[in-house]
Parts: C-alpha cells; sequence; structure tokens
C-alpha cells in the first residue's frame, strides 16, 4: 500500500458532524488503527459522495487495493482540493504546501503568494503549522504579508500553545535573543526548547522520509505509525510506501 502524510491532524472541537456522521468517521479511524484498510474505505464511501471534507481528508491518505502510486497522487490531490474548498484546516496547510513547493505542477501551480494567502486561512482558522507559517509571514514580510509584529507574535504564541514544535523553538529562539520586542529570558527559552524536543520524534531527527519495516511487531498498526511520524513536526511531507500483498497484518474487513 501507499500512504501520503503531509503535515497532521489537530483535534477541532468546534469542527461538528451529525452523530451518525460522527460514528462513521469514528469507525473508519478504528479500522485504520487495526490495519483493516478495505473496510476504512468502504465505511468513508458515502460521506466521500456527500463532500465530506474530513472523509475526504482521511481517504485520501491511504491507497486503495491495487491503486497505483500515480493513480493514489492524483486522488490525493483530488480529495485534497476538495476538503480546503470546505476549508477543513489540515487540508488548507495541505493545499498550500503544494502551492508553495511546486510538487504538483500543473495540476496546482507553483505560486507562493497563493500559498501565503491559504497558510493565512489556515491560520484563521487554528491550524498549528498554518499558524507558524503565517506568523513568519507577518514577522518578517514575505509572499505578500506586509510586517505586523503583534500579530505575528499572537499567531506564534497561539501556535506554540498547541504545542507545534517549530513555533515552540522560534520562539525560544526569540527569547535568547531579545528580538521582536520580548525580553532577554534565557529560562523561558529553555523550557520552550525542552517543549520542542518533547514533541518531536527521536527516530525522524535526522530523517524527513521514513518507512514502516515489514518486520515491526504485529501489534503495531501502519496507520498510528505514519501518523505518529507525520505528527512530527520537523517534517513537511512523509511518503510511505506498502505493497498490499506483503502487507502482515492482512487488509480483511
Amino acid at each position: 500500500m501507499y500512504a501520503i502524510i503531509i503535515g497532521s491532524e489537530q483535534n477541532y472541537p468546534w469542527i461538528k458532524h451529525d452523530c451518525s456522521v460522527q460514528k462513521i468517521l469514528n469507525s473508519a479511524r478504528a479500522c485504520a488503527k487495526k490495519n483493516r484498510f478495505n473496510q476504512f474505505h468502504k465505511l468513508l464511501k458515502p460521506l466521500i459522495g456527500q463532500g465530506n471534507p474530513e472523509a475526504l481528508f482521511l481517504a485520501a491518505g491511504f491507497s486503495r487495493p491495487r491503486e497505483t502510486w500515480e493513480k493514489h497522487e492524483q486522488r490525493y490531490i483530488e480529495y485534497m482540493m476538495r476538503a480546503a474548498e470546505k476549508e477543513y484546516p489540515p487540508a488548507l496547510y495541505v493545499l498550500g504546501f503544494y502551492y508553495d513547493m511546486g510538487d504538483a505542477v500543473p495540476v496546482i501551480p507553483h505560486d507562493k503568494i497563493k500559498a501565503a494567502q491559504i497558510f493565512k486561512r489556515g491560520a484563521e482558522l487554528k491550524h498549528a503549522h498554518c499558524q507558524h507559517l503565517h506568523a513568519e509571514a507577518l514577522l518578517y514580510g514575505a509572499h505578500g504579508i506586509e510586517i505586523d509584529v503583534p500579530a505575528g507574535l499572537a499567531y506564534l504564541r497561539e501556535s506554540a500553545d498547541a504545542k507545534f514544535a517549530g513555533s515552540l523553538k522560534l520562539l525560544a529562539d526569540f527569547y535568547e535573543k531579545g528580538e521582536f520586542g520580548l525580553p532577554v529570558d534565557l529560562e523561558r527559552a529553555a523550557s520552550l526548547r525542552a517543549a520542542a524536543e518533547r514533541d518531536m520524534l527521536s527516530d525522524t531527527n535526522s530523517a524527513g522520509f521514513s518507512t514502516f519495516s515489514n518486520q515491526t511487531s504485529s501489534r503495531e498498526s501502519f496507520y498510528e505509525f505514519v501518523i505518529h511520524i507525520a505528527a512530527h513536526r520537523g517534517a513537511h511531507r512523509l511518503a510511505c510506501y506498502w505493497d498490499w500483498t506483503d502487507f502482515p497484518f492482512g487488509t480483511g474487513a
């Protein structure tokens, strides 16, 4: 199978679903955690037909049986664009990522100005990584975003409060150097760095690409593995490959 993970989910308590919809989403996540990806996709199919952005986001990440890498990536981009149209915050980050990096040309053009506006909207919707990126744009002035230091610091603090490691470390830098009107506070800087390190995965500190070994204990979930790796805040993108025929835990319903 293939998995494409760009960024990571967050808990958005203000995004509400009908009980029946939430039950399906919860069941799909449970199936994924048990490596039951056939059932995972079957459960999400009706919600995808309805254009549910969270279902689109979840289903995009994992390939279907016999789906090639090329077909999966096409579907991934399509689903993310559809979810972003509904302003699902993690999907906005993914769409901004593609505009920023130029990884999906010509489907999504390389346009850093457009990316900055998408990250701005994601920041307004409290996506921590978008807040970090928009904060940097506000602090330094970049990609059509005018400098606004108070707003930049506010977004940076909110992102740090959500435990986004990049923001924790950047705030630590500012406290160490006394930048942007913040006082020099080495104790505060050390505390922020410690919090960032707690949120980092030691096995991905020196690698942006990770694979799931078929020697891994069957008690572990492939889904949990890639989501856990993707939550490593220093990595923008993770791509994993697994051949369905070799998948040790099965893909049954």
